[in-house]
């Protein structure tokens, strides 16, 4: 014998391989993260403002309704969910936070998504 060992070769894994084993994320099923433009509606409406915000609310958005049925496709994605960032204008104003604080605090809280928000940070 020569002293050389021999070592099987095996093929490195793809880099989207190895990114899906760590994280559990499977992107062809379910996204990482969801940027959830609420509203383009914001009591500043900056110029320089990239959602080109308006100061009032399009007739046209989704209704709370609509926007259960949303949430409710998002969870369906299954475990892990996505991180979910809820952006616009600034969806702080949006009529989902005043009449039904459950629609995007409580119920994503209570099914582990984890939340991130937008604001103008602006109060009063």
């Amino acid at each position: 014998m020569s002293g050389s060992s021999h070592v099987a070769h095996r093929e490195a894994p793809s880099y989207e391989a190895v990114r899906a084993a760590q994280s559990g994320y499977v992107y062809d099923r379910a996204p990482m993260l969801v940027y959830w433009e609420l509203t383009r509606a914001c009591d500043l409406a900056c110029r320089h403002c990239r959602a080109e915000a308006v100061v009032n609310r399009d007739p046209d958005e989704l209704t709370t309704d609509e926007a259960r049925a949303l949430l409710r496709q998002v969870l369906d994605f299954g475990p892990p969910l996505p991180h979910m960032v809820f952006t616009g204008g600034d969806p702080t104003n949006i009529h989902h936070l005043d009449r039904d604080e459950e629609f995007l605090i409580e119920l994503p809280k209570s099914v582990q998504i984890v939340q991130l928000l937008t604001s103008h940070g602006r109060t009063g």
